[in-house]
């Protein structure tokens, strides 16, 4: 009753506190210590631990998912998981046997894994954040990493010496090497489609929000709705101002002559004693 709280939904889930004169030491506004413990907040210390191993991004939560989003990201944490020990094999494998060679040794496998657990567990409170960057990375992963810079090199290059000379074992890792590649290829393809499921469904305009283009904060919104626009009313500096038809006392022709005409005394009404200033530009020129 005397402690007013209200949670910011776009903050982050920070708690903003009112305190009454008399109560907790007299009225002031800022974080309310007794609602953020009973929230489960440590109050400034989480803040910071936030505020420093937060990635330099905007910050996108969503609180609320649908059944099928939750759903899918339960099974994004098992697939995180399974892509984690595909990541370790590959780099268990290139390390055994450095002829192998593939990019970054498996390494780009774990990242992935990584930043879906980020998103699975909510870490800093940005779990659309870590999905969006998981959905650029796995896909640039999958795509460019491994299948145009491992896989198709393996096979079309690498293939022939390591089953010309050698022992038994080498050939072995390199074919087991390239099933797990195929492997995580496709789990990360899998989990990149239920990532952008989740975020299509909890956060529809995802993608505007994290470019900073989005139109739901207010009047800024119409401007970073087309950042590349003019402002408006602005005219636009390559419009050629017209030019007169003729000029009076020109050519028969109709065509518009500079200093042709007769001009008009500074300050003066009249156009008959203003051919002086006419005249002497026309004989400057």
């Amino acid at each position: 009753q005397h402690r007013l709280c209200t949670v910011a939904p776009t903050n982050f889930a920070r708690f903003r506190c009112t305190c009454p004169v008399g109560i907790s030491g007299g009225s002031r506004s800022g974080d309310c210590a007794g609602a953020m413990a009973g929230s489960g907040d440590t109050g400034w210390p989480m803040r910071l631990c936030t505020a420093i191993c937060a990635p330099p991004i905007p910050r996108l939560r969503f609180t609320q998912r649908s059944s099928s989003s939750a759903q899918d990201m339960q099974r994004m944490e098992k697939l995180a998981l399974v892509c984690l020990l595909l990541g370790v094999a590959r780099s268990f494998l290139n390390n055994q046997y450095p002829l192998l060679g593939d990019f970054m040794a498996g390494g780009t496998d774990i990242f992935s894994a990584g930043l879906a657990l980020g998103a699975d567990f909510d870490c800093c409170l940005m779990n659309a954040s870590w999905l969006i960057m998981f959905l650029v990375w796995s896909m640039t992963n999958a795509v460019f990493f491994e299948a145009m810079l491992s896989l198709a090199p393996n096979l079309l290059v690498k293939a022939p010496s390591f089953f010309e000379g050698v022992g038994w074992a080498t050939p072995c890792a390199f074919v087991a090497d390239n099933v797990l590649m195929v492997a995580a290829i496709a789990v990360q393809v899998w989990m990149s489609k239920l990532a952008k499921s989740v975020l299509d469904d909890s956060m529809p305009d995802w993608k505007d929000q994290m470019s900073g283009t989005s139109s739901r904060s207010g009047s800024r919104g119409g401007a970073y709705a087309q950042p590349l626009l003019g402002e408006p009313g602005r005219p636009s500096t390559g419009v050629q101002a017209a030019q007169p038809a003729a000029a009076r006392g020109g050519s028969a022709s109709g065509t518009f002559r500079a200093f042709s005409g007769s001009g008009q005394r500074l300050g003066g009404g009249g156009g008959g004693g203003g051919q002086q200033l006419g005249g002497g530009l026309a004989s400057s020129v």
